[in-house]
């Protein structure tokens, strides 16, 4: 079996078992991103997702405008603490959008004080060559010293590039894809994935190393004429899932971008507006269905 590192982390248990995930994220009330994607997609994946938000929205940030933004900053060592008290543990921590640069510090001490045999960091904070308006670069050095203590990493193409001091390109070469790949492992992750990365006109790839393997694995697939929120978190939420239940790092990729692709030409279909996301609850029973792109070694 693949990722006998994470099996290995997750002591004495059965691959099948519901693996308890506790989720790092926000929640929008409108716009379908972060913990509305997480909790349907991890729950159907037969995981049980136990959520800690970071900050509550009313909408997504991207397609509103005077949206009220309530920073949870101050309540999450609290919220730790509880669950430290009672005694719970995790198998995996997942941790994405943090309502402030300050919570990383959180997640850090988090991290150090749960003994969580897998930790996944979805390193957001920028998109399309820019930094979220809601960050300033302060957030970018946070999050290098963040992701020192992941297994598992997957920052798209921008957060990447920010991540390693690199120029934003709007081509990225195959070989540079996997210098990247490997400079971002060194930081601490084991294995680390690059979403959204634009290798040639009208195609994007997604790109992972497999560290203790030695190995490069890519999916290419076509460039879909709209562009839809939460395309990150319903990406890492499959990945997770897959890896949770023991699946190969090609299936996981596999199911992951598949079911994304697959979803946006559905929402397409129906003529869904991007500003409510994703019909993720019109698709949930399709993960790991129709695959047509495929991983493949590089």
């Amino acid at each position: 079996m693949d990722y006998n590192f994470c099996i290995a982390k997750i002591k004495g248990m059965v691959a099948i078992r519901s693996k308890k995930v506790a989720a790092l994220h926000d929640i929008s009330g409108v716009g379908k991103c972060s913990l509305t994607c997480i909790i349907p997609i991890l729950s159907k994946m037969k995981h049980t997702v136990c959520p800690a938000p970071t900050a509550v929205l009313s909408t997504i940030t991207g397609f509103f405008e005077n949206y009220e933004f309530i920073d949870l900053t101050k309540h999450l060592p609290g919220y730790f603490k509880h669950w430290k008290e009672e005694g719970l543990s995790f198998d995996c921590a997942y941790s994405g959008f943090l309502g402030s640069h300050e919570q990383i510090d959180i997640v850090i001490d988090f991290l150090n004080c749960f003994e969580i045999p897998l930790k996944v960091i979805d390193p957001v904070f920028g998109d399309d060559k820019e930094i979220y308006p809601c960050f300033d670069k302060t957030i970018v050095d946070k999050m290098k010293e963040l992701i020192k203590h992941a297994d598992i990493i997957t920052p798209n193409a921008t957060e990447a590039a920010f991540l390693l001091d690199e120029k934003q390109r709007d081509i990225v070469e195959l070989s540079l894809i996997k210098e990247m790949l490997v400079r971002l492992s060194e930081k601490g992750p084991k294995i680390a994935v690059i979403t959204c990365v634009p290798v040639k006109a009208g195609v994007l790839s997604t790109a992972c190393f497999d560290k203790e393997n030695n190995k490069f694995y890519i999916v290419q697939n076509d460039i879909l004429p709209v562009e839809y929120p939460g395309t990150g978190d319903v990406f890492s939420s499959v990945f997770l899932g897959s890896i949770l239940r023991g699946d190969k790092i090609t299936d996981a990729l596999n199911y992951a971008v598949n079911y994304i692709y697959n979803l946006i030409k559905h929402a397409i279909s129906k003529n869904y507006p991007p500003r409510e996301g994703l019909p993720i609850e019109e698709m949930i029973d399709e993960i790991g269905k129709n695959i047509i792109f495929t991983a493949a070694e590089f």
